[in-house]
């Protein structure tokens, strides 16, 4: 797959066709001149936040200030949204170093103290809780960030034209598993630990995905100003020729 729009996850889908990515990284790819359009919402924020551990003295967004966080790529959605809350809180975003870790190692590079602070999503934000003394010191979901779209599915523009029936048919399959995990959000629990390491009993205490019931793909429009307003891209993005054009 192109740099410009790695897969964030694989989930459950045979072959090359359809993959879950960050919306940032679609847009980047396109950009890079990648056939690239978006199908599908995925996700929307849960309980993601920059977290330290007390002997970093970092008690607050302020003291982020020339620190060193971690997260799981330069230039990617982890980093816009820590640069957008970092704004806020009033901290320089520029004052703070990235560095890239893979998020199964960032507990344990905020435990040596390897870097100061980790953008911590599940399941490491529920792991976190339950067997360290980390705690969480920036919301990066809120304010200009707390509604945004996070990750979606995407295909090459070739074989959305090619295959409508395909695509209409992946939608609706979306729709119906979005529709039942909401009506039965226990059945998280059940399905994480057959494609993961994680137990039965650390997935079912895992904080609820915000996953997208609805998907509203015109709404990456947000992640679209973000970008300029951080400087990630330059030029206004028309994003609606990003998106796939699906027959009902």
């Amino acid at each position: 797959m192109p740099e410009g729009c790695r897969p964030r996850r694989r989930l459950g889908v045979r072959g090359p066709e359809h993959r879950v990515h960050e919306l940032r990284l679609c847009r980047a790819g396109r950009l890079r001149g990648l056939p690239l359009k978006m199908v599908r919402e995925n996700d929307r924020p849960g309980p993601q936040a920059l977290y330290s551990m007390p002997s970093s003295g970092i008690a607050e967004p302020a003291d982020l200030a020339g620190k060193t966080v971690a997260i799981n790529g330069l230039g990617n959605i982890m980093e816009l949204t820590a640069r957008a809350a970092l704004d806020e809180a009033g901290v320089d975003p520029d004052s703070v170093q990235f560095v890239e870790l893979p998020p199964p190692d960032m507990l344990a590079a905020l435990g040596t103290g390897n870097v100061d602070a980790a953008w911590l999503a599940e399941p490491f934000v529920t792991i976190a809780d339950n067997t360290t003394d980390a705690v969480a010191v920036l919301d990066v979901f809120s304010g200009s960030t707390e509604d945004l779209p996070v990750a979606g599915w995407a295909t090459s523009a070739q074989f959305a034209q090619e295959n409508p029936n395909t695509l209409a048919a992946f939608t609706r399959a979306m729709d119906a598993a979005m529709e039942m995990i909401d009506e039965d959000p226990s059945m998280v629990a059940e399905i994480v630990p057959t494609y993961t390491q994680l137990t039965p009993e650390v997935a079912a205490q895992l904080n609820p995905i915000n996953f997208a019931v609805e998907s509203n793909l015109e709404d990456i429009s947000q992640v679209e100003e973000l970008m300029r307003a951080h400087g990630f891209i330059e030029d206004e993005v028309d994003v609606e020729q990003l998106i796939a054009e699906q027959s009902d």
